[in-house]
């Protein structure tokens, strides 16, 4: 009798265990559901950001390919409107060229008419009555105020970078001292101007003397230049020019002195400097 109710004790004890156990395994289980769940939705969550991160990048990048091409094409038409005005460039010099060399046809052949007209003997006298070829800057006032003004206008264009203007002081070809003392076209000037400009942004220029002979022109001034990262040059500047019939710039050279102006040529005519100069 004891041993069937000890028997039956450690049967309802064992059943207990057993049940409690298997209540601790459901618990275990619904918690380990519950965090699959919830893993589960971050899993599903990770995946849309990344599909929307990838169709935002996609829709970027289908943005800057039409942005992309839209420069290109912009490029593309830029690029063409460049050449149309380089081939009118083209054209306008060669032109440009052609109506020089019209001019220089008709001096020649002014100067052979004048030749024969007077024996064959060309500009040079042979007689009292002897015609000379009219000079291109004869002496006086008229002459005087003229130069100093074209002077005025040729350092202005150079203080304030305006290249056009400056180049219409030079004949389409120009002997030019910086370029080995040989003739270039006047783009070849223009471009070595230009990289002084670079260098010397600010530019100051005061006349002190013009002076001519002829078709030889000599213009004395005091220049001071400054750049971006303060450094300063100052000092004077002789130009000397040869121009053509017409007063355009054939011949080109300058000496500098750092110090002291220096003198006009001997038997070189000054032009007055109080003929409505203005500073520079």
């Amino acid at each position: 009798m004891a041993a069937g109710s000890a028997a039956s004790y450690c049967l309802h004890t064992e059943t207990q265990a057993l049940a409690e156990q298997s209540a601790h395994l459901e618990d275990h289980a619904a918690a380990l559901q519950k965090d699959a769940a919830t893993l589960s939705e971050g899993i599903a969550l990770l995946r849309r950001q990344q599909d929307e991160e990838k169709e935002n990048k996609q829709n970027k990048r289908l943005k800057e390919n039409e942005e992309n091409a839209r420069l290109l094409k912009t490029l593309q038409e830029k690029e063409k409107e460049a050449e149309l005005i380089r081939q009118e460039c083209a054209s306008a010099r060669a032109e440009q060229l052609a109506v020089q060399k019209r001019i220089n046809d008709l001096e020649k052949k002014l100067k052979e008419i004048t030749s024969d007209e007077n024996g064959g003997a060309g500009w040079e006298p042979v007689g009292p009555d002897t015609v000379k070829p009219p000079e291109v800057n004869p002496p006086g006032p008229e002459t005087d105020a003229r130069l100093r003004q074209t002077a005025r206008d040729y350092l202005s264009a150079r203080k304030h970078g305006k290249a056009a203007e400056l180049s219409g002081h030079f004949a389409p070809y120009c002997n030019y001292q910086y370029a080995n003392n040989r003739e270039v076209p006047n783009a070849a000037i223009m471009n070595n101007i230009r990289e002084s400009w670079k260098k010397w942004p600010q530019r100051a220029y005061r006349i002190l003397k013009v002076a001519y002979q002829d078709n030889h022109v000599e213009i004395i001034y005091l220049y001071r230049y400054a750049n971006q990262k303060g450094r300063r040059a100052q000092g004077y500047a002789r130009e000397r020019w040869q121009t053509n019939s017409i007063g355009k710039i054939i011949h080109w050279r300058e000496d500098l002195h750092p110090n002291t102006p220096p003198r006009e040529s001997p038997g070189y005519r000054l032009a007055p400097s109080n003929i409505n100069q203005s500073k520079q």
